[in-house]
């Protein structure tokens, strides 16, 4: 996008080989529901995909406070208890990579953990 706008980029790669993973990616509930219907969940899941059933919508110009005043009164998990639940659920992986996931969480999300 930048490049296409006259913007001089310059792309590093960590590795010269290519290392495909997913991180960080995830379907939103509704996309849970299409994925049921149109009978795709269950591969999904037996290829170790996971979701979370619950989802409080939160953004720019929202307080995370109120945000997360709202989800309690309503029974819904804050994002760190999400997080939390969704860690338990997914056991196995190295200590160093949680340690990872968590400072990531912590770095871009602390104010809605």
């Amino acid at each position: 996008m930048l490049a296409r706008r006259g913007v001089s980029v310059l792309l590093l790669e960590k590795q010269l080989q290519h290392v495909d993973r997913v991180l960080g990616e995830s379907v939103v509930p509704w996309g849970v529901e299409e994925a049921r219907r149109l009978g795709l969940l269950d591969i999904l899941l037996a290829a170790g995909g996971h979701f979370v059933p619950r989802l409080v919508l939160c953004g720019e110009g929202v307080d995370p406070d109120a945000a997360r005043e709202r989800a309690i009164s309503r029974g819904l998990p804050t994002l760190g208890e999400a997080f939390d639940e969704y860690l338990a659920a997914n056991p196995g992986r190295k200590s160093s990579t949680e340690t990872l996931y968590r400072g990531q969480m912590h770095y871009c999300l602390g104010d809605w953990l």
